[in-house]
C-alpha cells in the first residue's frame, strides 16, 4: 500500500472481506488477500537465494548461511496456512479443486471485459487468477502518472543492464535458449486467442519452458549437456532470471510507448472512452505475451503444492496431538470439539454448559442458553436464559428482562445483578 501510494499518489481501501476468526479461510481467499503482501515477495526472495547458491557453489570459496532469508520466504508461504483454522480434509480437498479452478478459470479474459476485470479489481472481487494479476496491472498502469513510471522504468533498464555486464559472457550465451523457447510459446499463445481461451493450450505454453534442455542443445551445442546438465545448471539458472528480468524491462517500454499513444490520443480530441479501453487491452496483450501471466500461474501451482503440504501436516497434527493447533489458533472451547463434528451442531458450548456453573446442577436440553429456538423461531414460549427468569419473545417487541423499571436490559447487566450466571 505505501509503495502504491507512493508512485500514484492514490491512497486506496480495500475490502479484503476476511472471515471471522473461527472460520476456514479458503485458499483463494487467501491468495487473493496475499499475493502482493507475502507471495510476491517471497518469490522474489527466493530466487535471488536460489541465484546466489548456484553461485558460491562454483567458486569453492564458501558461503553464507543466510539463514534468516530462508525463515522469511518459507514464512511469507506458508504462515497464511498456518493462521488458517481446521486443517481437515474435506476442507483441504475442497480448497485444492476450488483453488485450481481459480487458477484455470476463464472469466474476465475477453478483450470486451477490461473494463469488467478493472471494476471487479477496485472491489477486491476477482473470480480468477487472471482477473486478479490483470487487475493489478491495469491499477498500476493506469493510476501511475507518466513521470513516475518513466522514472521507474529507467531504473530498472540501468540495473538490468549492470546485472547483465557483471555476469560472464558464458553465462549470458544461455540468453538465446529462453528467446528461442519465447518464439514458440508466442505461438501457442497466438493459437490460444484464436481458439477460444482454451486451457488445454495455455498449460501447454507454461510447460513449454521445461524445453529449454532439449532445445538448448539445437541452440547452443553439446555445450549444454557437458560435462554434465548438473555442471550446467548454474548457467541455466541464471540466465533464465536475467532473462525474466528483461522480459519485464521490456514489457515496461512497450506500456510506456501504449501510455504515449493514449495521452496523444485524449488530447487530440477522440473519444476518451475508446482510447482507454485500447489501452486497458494493450495492457492485456502485455499481461499475456511478456509471460507475467504464466509465472503467476506457475507460482499459484507451487503454492497449491505447498499448501497441501502443509495442511496434510497440521491435520496430521491436530488429530494426533488432540486439536493441538485449533487450541493455540483459536480457543480451548473449539478444540474440545470432537474430531468430525461441527462445533455447536447438536450441544451447547461446553464452557457454558451447566455443569461447569457455579451452584447450578440443572442440565440444559434446548443448546445454548443464549441462543434462539430453532424449532419455535421468534415466536416461541421457550426461556431463552435457562434458570431464573422465564422469558417470551414477541415479533416487533423488545423483550424484557425482569428489570424493575419495564425497561430491556443486556445480559451483561443481568449478569452483574444477579439474573443469571
Amino acid at each position: 500500500a505505501l509503495r502504491e501510494g507512493a508512485t500514484s499518489g492514490i491512497a486506496k481501501y480495500f475490502f479484503t472481506g476476511r472471515p471471522m476468526a473461527n472460520q476456514h479461510q479458503t485458499w483463494r481467499d487467501i491468495y487473493v488477500t496475499y499475493w502482493k503482501s507475502h507471495y510476491k515477495p517471497a518469490f522474489t526472495l527466493m530466487l535471488i537465494y536460489i541465484v546466489y547458491q548456484v553461485l558460491v557453489h562454483q567458486t569453492f570459496q564458501g558461503a553464507l548461511p543466510m539463514v534468516l532469508i530462508v525463515i522469511s520466504f518459507v514464512s511469507w508461504i506458508i504462515t497464511p496456512i498456518l493462521f488458517s483454522p481446521f486443517p481437515r480434509w474435506p476442507l483441504i480437498e475442497q480448497d485444492i479443486r476450488e483453488f485450481s479452478a481459480f487458477i484455470n478459470g476463464v472469466a474476465g479474459k475477453d478483450e470486451s471485459e477490461v473494463f469488467e476485470v478493472e471494476r471487479r479489481g477496485k472491489s477486491a472481487k476477482v473470480r480468477t487468477l487472471w482477473e486478479c494479476g490483470l487487475a493489478a496491472q491495469i491499477a498500476e498502469w493506469s493510476d501511475s502518472s507518466m513521470e513516475v513510471l518513466i522514472l521507474k522504468f529507467v531504473l530498472d533498464f540501468t540495473l538490468t543492464a549492470y546485472i547483465m555486464t557483471v555476469i560472464p559472457a558464458e553465462i549470458l550465451d544461455f540468453l538465446w535458449i529462453y528467446i528461442v523457447v519465447l518464439s514458440f510459446n508466442s505461438l501457442l499463445l497466438l493459437l490460444y486467442l484464436l481458439s477460444n481461451l482454451s486451457n488445454i493450450i495455455l498449460n501447454l505454453q507454461t510447460v513449454g519452458w521445461l524445453l529449454a534442455l532439449p532445445l538448448g542443445k539445437l541452440v547452443l551445442g553439446n555445450r549444454v549437456m557437458l560435462p554434465s546438465i548438473g555442471s550446467r545448471l548454474p548457467e541455466l539458472i541464471i540466465s533464465f532470471a536475467v532473462f525474466l528480468r528483461a522480459l519485464q524491462v521490456a514489457k515496461q517500454a512497450y506500456l510506456i510507448a501504449c501510455k504515449a499513444a493514449y495521452y496523444a490520443r485524449t488530447c487530440s480530441g477522440s473519444s476518451q472512452n475508446i482510447a482507454r479501453r485500447h489501452y486497458f487491452e494493450a495492457i492485456r496483450r502485455a499481461h499475456l505475451y511478456f509471460q507475467q501471466h504464466q509465472v503467476d500461474m506457475a507460482e499459484a501451482y507451487f503454492l497449491m503444492l505447498s499448501n497441501t503440504v502443509v495442511s496434510l501436516l497440521l491435520m496430521v497434527f491436530d488429530r494426533i496431538c488432540g486439536n493441538t493447533h485449533t487450541w493455540w489458533l483459536l480457543n480451548r472451547e473449539m478444540a474440545r470439539t470432537n474430531w468430525g463434528e461441527q462445533y455447536l451442531l447438536k450441544s451447547p458450548p461446553q464452557m457454558e454448559s451447566d455443569q461447569q456453573r457455579e451452584g447450578s446442577n440443572n442440565t440444559s436440553d434446548v443448546g445454548s442458553d443464549y441462543s434462539w429456538d430453532e424449532d419455535g423461531g421468534m415466536g416461541t414460549n421457550r426461556p431463552l436464559l435457562q434458570g431464573r427468569i422465564p422469558m417470551t419473545v414477541t415479533p416487533g417487541v423488545s423483550p424484557n428482562l425482569g428489570s424493575p423499571t419495564g425497561t430491556s436490559r443486556s445480559l451483561g447487566t443481568m449478569r452483574s445483578q444477579g439474573y443469571a450466571r
